[in-house]
């Protein structure tokens, strides 16, 4: 089974261009809960940075929605929840 993962809008801080980004479900989970910090990329200018909390907030939101790409549906299910609480800066 391929991992699940959630796709999310990454805005370049450069130029502004939407792109679309996506991680693993388990390393956004464990980065909200305050274990790391979540790097994103904008291919147009080769930039990365860490995620700023209107950015984590968006992203979690994102993963709440269910905006995620799986072969297992089960496999998002409550345990990838995160509370909002628990977002750190």
């Amino acid at each position: 089974m391929s991992e699940s993962t959630i796709r999310f809008p990454v805005v370049c801080p450069k130029c502004g261009r939407e792109q679309l980004g996506e991680l693993p479900i388990d390393e956004v989970v464990y980065a909200l809960n305050g274990g790391s910090d979540i790097s994103l990329v904008a291919t147009c200018h080769d930039v990365i940075w860490t995620a700023t909390e209107p950015e984590l907030h968006q992203i979690h939101e994102y993963l709440d929605a269910g905006f995620v790409d799986t072969l297992d549906a089960a496999a998002v299910d409550m345990h990838f929840r995160v509370q909002p609480s628990k977002i750190h800066s």
